[in-house]
């Protein structure tokens, strides 16, 4: 039951993460025309530069929230009073990001949409750093910890398929507000499951390392540099897909925002359907292998749907078949990262002799937000090139750019030295 009720809060999370990368670029540059017709609010690269600001507070906030939530000890547990103080304003920015304050085209809708993402970042890290450094406390094997990251990616799974699915869906017949209110709403539900979970009470503290002490000591962890540099790239990639989803349904497919839905759909239930396959993969292989193989297929693959953006414009079918034989890959990305980290972190405590749970994931997350700021910035530089059912150039060579990084992925895993 522990299990449960931790594996379903990545539910509520990774739905509203992953609304908000599908949907807050269209938000502020929507594709032209739109059956809705909403406005352009701002342009694609001030778009990407907002997103990218935001993530410059996770440069303090991620480590900070890692080191002090394996430190603090009260009488409700060391993650659970972060992650109460990061939900309410969670919900609240993840709101706010769709409500800009003018109609027109203006610098202040990309200012307030900088400044909304800021506080939505910081709150993220607040719950989400001191959420996900609980697995290795209630799985403590290699093989549990495969089962339960795979637990995890499912729940991970169908919340990113309720988000990316359900927003392009949601915002078609009840605007952008609705679609952020019921999300929120859904998303919180889940979240407060994961305070039902009984943290270990006979950990002892780590040492008493400053701050910039123990972030130094985590980065010369052998294992974790060649993961974060990674997850980095993995993550990339997976926004890119993601946040150009809608302009996919409009400019090459001929649709409308609402099949956005179907797009993401083909690509997340492609990956629902590979992940029995690299959960075998994993503990025949090594996660390592297995992680690798899914990069390089997944770089192949969007190389190949770039092609077809070009040669299959306007065939639906065609194009979503290949969309799905990449999607396989995904799977990938929400079974092995959280075990993997698992891992590494037994690796340092093994070294210093003692656990750093929540330092590790607070530094993944501060590289994993930086990319997702930097691939908006790609995006929305690519997009200038054209994003529009006319002149779609731009939509065409986001996968070919996006299938650039999971090949470096996993040639930075050749030094991840853990093959278990």
């Amino acid at each position: 039951m522990q299990w449960w009720l931790y594996s379903a809060g990545s539910l509520g999370w990774a739905m509203i993460n992953f609304a908000l990368s599908t949907m807050f670029m269209f938000r502020y540059a929507p594709a032209q025309p739109n059956a809705n017709h909403w406005p352009i609010l701002t342009t694609t690269v001030l778009a990407g530069l907002a997103m990218f600001s935001g993530r410059i507070f996770d440069a303090i906030s991620d480590p900070l929230v890692g080191h002090y939530s394996d430190r603090v000890r009260t009488r409700w547990g060391r993650r659970r009073p972060f992650m109460a103080a990061g939900l309410p304003p969670l919900i609240l920015s993840f709101i706010l990001v769709f409500t800009p304050p003018t109609a027109q085209q203006s610098a202040w809708n990309a200012a307030y949409l900088a400044a909304a993402l800021s506080v939505y970042v910081v709150a993220f890290t607040l719950y989400v750093g001191p959420y996900l450094a609980l697995l290795p406390e209630i799985s403590t094997t290699p093989a549990e910890r495969v089962h339960l990251a795979t637990l995890l990616g499912v729940f991970s799974l169908v919340g990113t398929a309720l988000g990316g699915v359900g927003a392009p869906w949601l915002t078609q017949r009840f605007d952008f507000l609705g679609m952020a209110v019921v999300i929120g709403a859904v998303g919180m539900l889940f979240m407060l499951l994961p305070f039902l979970v009984q943290e270990r009470a006979d950990l002892p503290p780590p040492t008493g390392l400053p701050f910039l002490a123990s972030l130094r000591s985590v980065w010369d962890n052998p294992p974790f540099r060649p993961y974060l540099v990674g997850q980095v790239l993995l993550m990339m990639t997976l926004n890119a897909i993601l946040s150009t989803a809608n302009y996919f349904a409009v400019c090459i497919l001929g649709k409308e925002t609402a099949f956005g839905s179907v797009v993401i759909g083909v690509a997340i239930g492609a990956a629902a359907a590979g992940m029995a396959p690299v959960n075998w993969l994993a503990l025949r292989w090594g996660k390592r292998r297995a992680f690798q193989l899914c990069m390089l297929w997944l770089s192949a693959g969007l190389f190949g749907v770039g092609a077809a953006s070009f040669l299959l414009v306007g065939q639906v079918l065609p194009w979503l078949a290949a969309l799905g034989l990449t999607g396989l890959a995904l799977s990938g990305v929400f079974v092995l990262p959280n075990a993997m980290l698992a891992d590494v972190v037994d690796a340092d405590a093994e070294r210093t002799g003692t656990r750093r749970e929540a330092v590790h994931y607070g530094i993944q997350a501060l590289g994993t937000k930086m990319s997702a700021g930097l691939s908006a910035i790609v995006v929305g530089l690519v997009l200038t090139l054209g994003h529009t059912a006319q002149e779609a150039l731009g939509v065409q060579l986001v996968l070919p750019v996006a299938g650039m990084f999971p090949l470096l992925a996993a040639w930075a895993f050749q030094r991840y030295p853990i093959d278990s």
